[in-house]
């Protein structure tokens, strides 16, 4: 290949490329903010009050009551949205479910599962998934599209998930 190819192939690329990367980082930068929001210095303490997973929980146990495991799912589904991976969906709200269920005298087991459903179902609308898999599809500039979709099927899958999940509990 000779350099002219390869410099047609470069701007090609940042031409194609530039708009998901973008959208990556920001996404990116979002979730860690969200991870890691309420830590004092040097992450030796944790805040609870300021630390955006902990509010949502907390805020989600209090106005739910006993319709919480509903919601669980659903607060999977948003910690994978927001930061575009289940496992850090899992991390950021796994240890509040075991401490709901202590509080509201329920299945810490079946609240952990529900939440992971909701966290795997959190991909199929994740603003950072959707930048990394439009170029590779042709579809760079449909994202809004995708996410008009895709967030009502998450939402409502994870709203179903937790209609089951609060039978069984």
């Amino acid at each position: 290949m000779s350099r002219k190819q390869i410099a047609q192939v470069i701007s090609v690329s940042v031409q194609k490329g530039w708009r998901p990367s973008l959208s990556m980082a920001l996404f990116g930068a979002m979730g860690q903010i969200i991870a890691y929001s309420g830590y004092g210095e040097h992450f030796q303490s944790l805040h609870q009050p300021l630390h955006i997973p902990w509010a949502l929980s907390e805020g989600l146990k209090q106005y739910a009551g006993d319709l919480y495991p509903i919601f669980v799912p659903v607060l999977g589904w948003i910690g994978t949205f927001l930061t575009g991976y289940g496992v850090a969906s899992l991390m950021l709200f796994g240890q509040l479910q075991i401490q709901a269920a202590d509080l509201l005298e329920l299945s810490p087991t079946w609240l952990s599962a529900g939440l992971a459903i909701g966290a795997s179902l959190g991909s199929i609308s994740s603003p950072f998934k959707i930048a990394i898999a439009t170029p590779m599809c042709g579809a760079v500039g449909k994202e809004g599209d995708i996410l008009r979709w895709t967030i009502p099927i998450g939402v409502v899958s994870s709203v179903g998930i937790g209609i089951i999940l609060f039978v069984v509990t």
